[in-house]
C-alpha cells in the first residue's frame, strides 16, 4: 500500500510541473504526400503567426476521408489531394466544399543509392525510355494501394496512359503487375522513407513531395503526368479501372485533376481557425512556402456539393449492355441516363442520390424546374441535362 501511494504522489508531482495544454489548436488532416510541407513547413509557420499549436494527421487520402465522414477521426481542416477524398466527406454531410490550394503531377522517383541510378539519371535527361528502366529485371518498384490512396490510383493511370502514348501495351502488367500487386504496395508517409533508404529502387511519386524529400526524379509528359486540365476531357479520361474496396465492393475509378483541395469540416472544434488556415495557405506568404517545397499554383475551381452532383452524373456506376452506343468513357452529363439499357435499380439508385443531394443543398433558386420523369423508355437525359445545368 505504502508503494503505490509513493508512486501515486511521485506521479502526480511530474504531472503538476508539466506544462498545460494548449488553449488553441488546429488539428489538420491531409493526404500523406504531404507531411514534409505540413510538419515542417506550413504547420511551424502558422504556429509562429497565430500563436496556435498545429496538430497533423497524414495518411492516404481515401483512407483519411472514411475516417471522417465516419467520425472515427476527427479534424478542424481536410487538405486531399483529387476531389475524390473530399466528395466522400461531402456525402457524410460533414464539408460544404474544398478549396483548391496547391497543385502537382506525377513522376517516377528514385534512390541515388540504387544501382540503377545511372540508368535513370539517363532516362530524366531524355537518353533513354523511362520505362524501359522500369522493366530491368530485379528492379524493386514502390506504390500505394489504390483501394485508399489516390497516389496508387494516379501510377496506374499513368502508366495505362503511357501504354497508349508509347504504343506499349504490357507496361501495367510488366512494370506494375496487378492493380493491387502486395509485392509493391507501401503506406503514403513509408513509401519515399524506404526510397530514402535504399529499400527500394524506385516509385511512384508527386513532383512536390519528391522535391520536398530533396530526391531526384523523372519527369513525364503532360500526356502521361496528369497535371494539364485541358487534357482531362479528350485524353486523361480515355483511362479507368476497377478494383475491389476494403469493404469487398467494386469501384471503377477515373482520371481526376492532381489538385489538393482544403476544406473546413462541419464538426470542427476550431472552425474559425480552420478558415485562417485555409487563408494562410492562400495567402502570398503560403503560396511562397508552397512555392518553395516543390508545388504548383491552385488550378480549377472550388469544389463544393453541387460539384459532386455533377462528379457524380459524369462518373457514377454505369450497367451498360454489350456494344451500346455509349462511349465507355463516363463522362459526358448524358452519361447518367444514356439510354434504355441502363438497369431500374441502378437508375433509382442514382435518382436517390441526387434528390437527397437536392435537399441538402438548400440553395434557394440556384435549382429550379427539377420534375424527373419516370415513362416507359427512362427518357430522363433531358431532365438530367438541367439538372447539372441548373447547379453551375
Amino acid at each position: 500500500m505504502r508503494s503505490i501511494f509513493c508512486a501515486t504522489t511521485v506521479f502526480a508531482a511530474v504531472f503538476s510541473q508539466a506544462p498545460a495544454a494548449r488553449a488553441d489548436a488546429i488539428r489538420v488532416g491531409y493526404a500523406g504526400s504531404m507531411g514534409v510541407v505540413m510538419d515542417r513547413v506550413l504547420g511551424p509557420a502558422f504556429e509562429k503567426a497565430h500563436g496556435v499549436q498545429f496538430q497533423g494527421i497524414g495518411m492516404g487520402a481515401y483512407a483519411l476521408a472514411r475516417l471522417l465522414a465516419a467520425k472515427q477521426q476527427q479534424a478542424d481542416v481536410f487538405v486531399s489531394i483529387t476531389p475524390g477524398p473530399v466528395k466522400i466527406v461531402q456525402e457524410a454531410g460533414l464539408l460544404g466544399e474544398g478549396v483548391p490550394v496547391a497543385s502537382t503531377q506525377m513522376v517516377i522517383t528514385y534512390s541515388p543509392k540504387s544501382r540503377f541510378a545511372p540508368q535513370f539519371e539517363a532516362a530524366a535527361a531524355g537518353r533513354t525510355p523511362w520505362w524501359q528502366v522500369l522493366k530491368s529485371p530485379g528492379l524493386r518498384f514502390g506504390r500505394t494501394d489504390p483501394a485508399i490512396d489516390p497516389q496508387g490510383q494516379n501510377i496506374i493511370f499513368a502508366m495505362q496512359l503511357a501504354e497508349r502514348y508509347y504504343n506499349q501495351p504490357d507496361l501495367v502488367s510488366t512494370i506494375l503487375g496487378s492493380y493491387q500487386n502486395p509485392t509493391q504496395i507501401f503506406t503514403e508517409p513509408s513509401l519515399l522513407t524506404r526510397l530514402e533508404g535504399a529499400q527500394i529502387d524506385a516509385a511512384s511519386g508527386y513532383q512536390s513531395a519528391t522535391i520536398s524529400h530533396h530526391l531526384p526524379y523523372v519527369p513525364l509528359p503532360d500526356e502521361i503526368n496528369l497535371s494539364n486540365p485541358d487534357k482531362v476531357a479528350d485524353w486523361y479520361g480515355k483511362v479507368e479501372f476497377t478494383i475491389k474496396l476494403p469493404s469487398g465492393k467494386e469501384t471503377t475509378f477515373h482520371t481526376q485533376p492532381l489538385v489538393f483541395y482544403a476544406g473546413v469540416l462541419r464538426n470542427a472544434k476550431n472552425p474559425e481557425l480552420g478558415k485562417k488556415f485555409i487563408d494562410f495557405l492562400l495567402s502570398p506568404e503560403g503560396q511562397k512556402l508552397f512555392r518553395d517545397s516543390g508545388y504548383a499554383e491552385p488550378k480549377g475551381g472550388r469544389f463544393d456539393e453541387r460539384s459532386a452532383i455533377r462528379a457524380y452524373v459524369g462518373h457514377g456506376p454505369r450497367h451498360m449492355a454489350p456494344g451500346s452506343a455509349d462511349s465507355g468513357d463516363g463522362r459526358s452529363a448524358g452519361a447518367l441516363f444514356p439510354d434504355r439499357t441502363l438497369c431500374h435499380a441502378d437508375l433509382c439508385h442514382r435518382l436517390a442520390w441526387l434528390s437527397n443531394r437536392i435537399r441538402r443543398l438548400e440553395c434557394g433558386g440556384h435549382l429550379s424546374s427539377l420534375q424527373f420523369r419516370f415513362n416507359a423508355d427512362l427518357d430522363l437525359s433531358r431532365d438530367a441535362a438541367c439538372l447539372v445545368a441548373g447547379a453551375q
